[in-house]
């Protein structure tokens, strides 16, 4: 009983140590060995390695999300960040919505494409991705130890994304307005280097808590309420220092200015 009390208190803090921005994670993503096997279900195809894959991806260090099947060898920590984290680097997608999330493992659990040694554990996941996704962006200045009134970032920056990408990831910014406080400040989303298209840019500025910095035309971007998330995005053709005002709806007057360099 006390081992199982032990693996219960585990299991429910367990998408705080994937998420944390700042925790090694290594997505056994390489091929499988050969023999024979009792579970030859692929890495990708396994529920828990999914969602941990998912928590993974929010919004941890770029230099600590490693994958094996970029390994070729390396025998210092200095070779292993660089081999896995390249591999890693172009395989990184957005942070995807709770209810994306849910809707994609319950598809794919019916289909047969994701697996659980125990069904009943897709419920287990699905509410620990939820609690991990608020966790992580409302508490994340908290685990950098940065003050109010302090910018921090989070990087995404010249990971190939495309309109697909941003539509995902405006979903999630939809849900983290819906459901992440986050009273202690907002957070700078550096994007440069990805090519969302007009498209992809539109959907990411209509997200009612997100400012957008960077535009080769820079405007007015409304917003409710003071922005939980500025997106620091690219000027496509030139080097410019470029302002976004943030106005309030309420009282259409400046309420917070955001700079940034941005060059292609």
């Amino acid at each position: 009983e006390a081992e199982q009390a032990k693996f219960d208190r585990g299991l429910n803090s367990m998408h705080k140590w994937y998420s944390h921005p700042f925790t090694h994670v290594l997505l056994m993503t390489g091929a499988l060995p050969q023999g024979h096997h009792l579970n030859s279900t692929p890495y990708m195809s396994r529920g828990w390695c999914y969602i941990e894959q998912q928590m993974a991806t929010l919004v941890k260090n770029s230099q600590l999300l490693w994958y094996y099947s970029g390994y070729e060898g390396a025998k210092t920590y200095e070779q292993c960040n660089r081999q896995l984290r390249a591999r890693a680097h172009r395989k990184r997608h957005p942070p995807l919505s709770p209810d994306q999330v849910e809707t994609e493992m319950r598809e794919r659990t019916k289909s047969g494409s994701l697996s659980f040694s125990y069904v009943a554990d897709l419920e287990k996941v699905v509410d620990m991705y939820r609690r991990g996704f608020i966790d992580a962006f409302n508490g994340y200045r908290t685990l950098r130890r940065i003050d109010p009134g302090y910018p921090t970032t989070i990087f995404y920056g010249y990971l190939g994304w495309g309109p697909s990408e941003a539509a995902d990831f405006a979903s999630a910014l939809h849900y983290a307005h819906a459901h992440c406080p986050m009273t202690d400040g907002p957070i700078e989303i550096e994007l440069e280097g990805n090519h969302f298209g007009s498209s992809g840019i539109d959907a990411l500025a209509r997200v009612p808590c997100v400012a957008v910095s960077g535009l080769e035309k820079p405007g007015k971007t409304r917003v409710h309420e003071p922005p939980k998330f500025v997106l620091i995005l690219d000027s496509r053709e030139m080097l410019e220092v470029v302002e976004t005002t943030v106005w309030t709806a309420s009282e259409g007057q400046p309420s917070a200015t955001a700079s940034a360099f941005s060059s292609q």
